[in-house]
């Protein structure tokens, strides 16, 4: 894996406050494996990247694979939104850029790369299901907001 991966993993560790062996138990990882992919002894495997996403939700993962973004995944801004919203689901920013993993020459494990896929496609299907919320959640304010309007104009 890339260099930034690394970086990105360590920060996570740092984020959660959390040493090496902490986190290998968080993600359910071996805590040798863990020990020598953060000290750059071994890439960072794909098995490694699933686990984290799937341990920490509130990672971004196009921060985690591609460094872009924000570590952590934004929560709502409105106290309107909030209170209408799910406490466990944000909206998102959805791109469509390609991830590029760069395996240095390791061996792709496809159950491993498909697991993987599986946690990026329930992430955007969480994203698209988070944004169709937002839209009802405006849709009805507006619709509010203009009977609202209409009784201060009949007034």
């Amino acid at each position: 894996m890339e260099e930034g991966v690394l970086q990105r993993v360590i920060s996570i560790c740092r984020q959660k406050s959390v040493s090496e062996s902490q986190f290998a138990k968080m993600i359910g990882s071996n805590q040798k494996t863990i020990n020598q992919q953060l000290r750059g002894e071994r890439s960072i495997s794909l098995d490694t990247i699933s686990k984290i996403l799937s341990s920490f939700e509130d990672i971004s993962s196009e921060w985690l694979l591609r460094g872009e973004g924000d570590m952590l995944k934004p929560q709502p801004t409105s106290p309107y939104l909030e209170s209408k919203m799910d406490k466990t689901s944000a909206p998102h920013q959805i791109e469509t850029k390609n991830i590029n993993i760069d395996l240095q020459g390791e061996q792709i494990d496809s159950k491993k790369t498909i697991e993987v896929l599986i946690k990026v496609i329930e992430t955007y299907q969480t994203r698209m299901d988070d944004l169709l919320n937002v839209v009802e959640v405006l849709k009805n304010e507006n619709a509010d907001l203009k009977e609202q309007l209409q009784k201060q104009k009949a007034s």
